[in-house]
């Protein structure tokens, strides 16, 4: 599995455009991962976060700050920085037993969260603020505050929340592949129709039709 990080510009909520080699924003076409040779490409996302901190943007003659203090989620365009999976992780998927021994190996002392990499595997991200996060393929969505007791061995004991969780990350991690490797963040709510089995059957014809 290898990943490319490229900037994107987003229209409102909708991802329209990649930034280029030429310096300019090309409207997206189809699959990115068949944009890569025109893009301009970075090997780690913080080195995308530093280019974007340290130039600066324009389309349509507008000049667009990349992550700035405040952000306005009305303004109508948006800088972020992505992932776009060049082939296939090499683990499609985690089970329940993984999500329970990420959750026992966790500090209560400090606030976390549980994301998926891009090569499929669980870890608990010490949270610090919620940019770090998106350069994984998805997270769990909602912070495991401090001192809540939503990690460690008792958390991991509790068969509906390891459950919950589960379903949580595999369907972020679903959207994720759908997105070649876009991070999704996790619903922060339980949704009792969410379906293993059929996010499974997902995976695997998505990867066998893109990969």
């Amino acid at each position: 599995m290898s990943v490319k990080y490229i900037i994107t510009l987003d229209e409102y909520i909708f991802e329209k455009y990649y930034y280029g080699l030429d310096g300019n924003f090309q409207e997206i076409n189809g699959e990115l991962r068949n944009e890569l040779d025109r893009a301009k490409t970075f090997e780690t996302f913080e080195s995308a976060i530093n280019y974007c901190k340290s130039n600066t943007f324009k389309f349509n003659n507008q000049e667009i700050d990349a992550y700035p203090e405040i952000s306005d989620l009305m303004e109508k365009y948006n800088i972020e920085v992505r992932a776009v999976l060049v082939d296939a992780p090499k683990n499609i998927y985690f089970d329940k037993e993984d999500v329970k021994k990420v959750i026992a190996s966790g500090d209560d002392t400090y606030n976390s969260v549980i994301v998926v990499t891009h090569d499929g595997k669980l870890l608990l991200h010490k949270w610090i603020n919620p940019l770090e996060v998106q350069k994984y393929a998805a997270s769990s969505g909602e912070v495991s505050a401090a001192g809540n007791g939503y990690v460690g061995f008792e958390a991991a004991s509790d068969k509906d929340y390891v459950e919950e969780t589960y379903k949580r990350l595999m369907q972020a991690w679903r959207s994720s592949l759908l997105n070649e490797g876009k991070f999704i963040r996790g619903l922060d709510y339980n949704d009792p129709s969410i379906d293993v089995e059929e996010i499974k059957n997902n995976i695997e014809n998505t990867l066998k039709e893109k990969y």
